[in-house]
């Protein structure tokens, strides 16, 4: 397997997306259009003919190259029409440029290695739920907690309203939650609202928002939806929210509009308790992916972090 290391200018888009529409482990997140958005610039690691495809989502900073993981891509790594082995996956590994002195990036649940040297391995976990089964079915699977809360939301006759304004929602999210995450600010709001763009212009994004009796917004959550799977991207709720359970009855909703497809709810996992806890409640299952850790900075300057 020969290896080829493309600049951004270098790569054909086209057969790039060509490709990543048909691996067996398929991502929205891989695609050029997605990359564009989180990454410019990036660059890739590909065989002849596109057949192995592995997104560089590098960065430069202080005159370092860095290869960090883009925000709102909880998934990259190496794709490929053919099963990905560790084989495959260690020779990628390898072939990323020496010039990468940092890297941080996380890959896709079907890249699997047991361990390698000049890399750190972690195991991170996400969540999934098959939704092929019929929505009452999947209903039965909810802990006792979800179905009070979803007839809590019946009684106080709170409701769901599909497609809502994005900027709406969007500010919502900002203004309820966003502020109190580290590192969200407006670099990264607007970053937010030009992938949502993106994604609502392919109709590749869904939003649900909970109204409460008075029709006041109380919780919003937006969904990639593709191919294969529906994933959650990112979701808020205020206080009335919260204590009418308006986030569950959101996902709610997009499991009983998915339900008896061939699709999987991709909940991107948390590795906060109170929160994977919140997603295995609607009877999901717990599954890993790695992520990649190499520092190979001079000592002096081993404190640097993207």
């Amino acid at each position: 397997m020969k290896i080829y290391h493309l600049k951004h200018r270098e790569i054909d888009k086209q057969k790039w997306d060509l490709m990543v529409a048909a691996s067996r482990n398929r991502l929205p997140y891989c695609f050029s259009w997605f990359l564009d958005i989180v990454s410019p610039g990036w660059e890739a690691l590909i065989t002849a003919d596109y057949e192995y495809l592995f997104p560089l989502t590098g960065k430069r900073k202080y005159g370092v190259h860095y290869l960090p993981q883009p925000d709102y891509t909880q998934q990259l790594g190496l794709f490929s029409v053919y099963e990905v082995t560790e084989t495959d996956v260690r020779k990628f590994l390898e072939a990323i440029p020496a010039k990468y002195r940092y890297i941080d990036i996380q890959f896709n649940s079907a890249n699997r290695l047991l361990g390698i040297s000049d890399f750190e391995v972690k195991r991170r976990r996400t969540h999934y739920l098959d939704l092929s089964p019929p929505y009452g079915e999947l209903k039965k699977n909810y802990a006792q907690l979800r179905k009070r809360n979803l007839k809590k939301a019946a009684k106080k006759h709170v409701s769901v309203e599909v497609n809502a304004d994005p900027a709406m929602a969007l500010d919502f999210y900002y203004s309820s939650l966003g502020r109190k995450l580290k590192g969200v600010g407006r670099k990264q709001m607007a970053l937010l609202k030009k992938l949502v763009a993106a994604l609502m212009a392919r109709k590749m994004c869904r939003l649900y928002s909970a109204h409460d009796s008075l029709g006041q917004l109380m919780s919003i959550s937006f969904f990639i939806i593709d191919r294969d799977y529906c994933i959650y991207l990112i979701g808020s709720s205020n206080e009335a929210g919260r204590n009418l359970g308006g986030h569950t009855l959101l996902f709610d909703q997009l499991i009983r509009d998915f339900a008896s497809t061939s699709k999987i709810l991709d909940f991107e996992g948390s590795e906060i308790p109170s929160i994977a806890n919140f997603f295995k409640s609607f009877g999901s299952e717990e599954i890993l992916y790695l992520q990649i850790r190499a520092n190979k900075l001079p000592i002096l300057l081993r404190w640097f972090k993207e």
